[in-house]
């Protein structure tokens, strides 16, 4: 569906707990990073580059994406990740549409199972 920044964004969720799929974490870990190029969000590839060259991924890595990926994690890049924000539910504060709660009021924040996006169906736009 092209929509690879949504898939960026959330493979990132996942890969922030990624001790919690040991088995997939290669896998995870390599899919992040390839999304996260074709959307353009060099900053989170290069994140996550750095992480799955680690002794315990790098012999798992996709034989055809080793190449791809060194050159990734060669080139630092410390870009911020421009995230789409959503007015809490709770509070109105903006909070970024992939957090599971909110860093002013500390609600957890009920998220849409189809998108993934959090508060995407309950933000009030009036």
């Amino acid at each position: 569906m092209d929509q690879h920044a949504d898939t960026a964004l959330l493979l990132n969720k996942v890969a922030k707990n990624i001790m919690q799929f040991p088995a997939h974490a290669a896998n995870i870990l390599t899919t992040a990073i390839v999304k996260a190029m074709r959307a353009d969000l060099k900053g989170l590839a290069y994140t996550w580059a750095i992480v799955v060259f680690r002794p315990e991924y790098k012999s798992q890595i996709p034989e055809k994406y080793v190449d791809k990926i060194k050159k990734v994690a060669m080139k630092p890049i410390n870009e911020e990740v421009p995230e789409p924000k959503s007015p809490c539910p709770f509070c109105k504060e903006p909070v970024p549409d992939y957090n599971d709660d909110c860093p002013r009021c500390l609600n957890y924040i009920p998220f849409c199972i189809a998108s993934g996006k959090y508060h995407y169906l309950y933000s009030d736009t009036s």
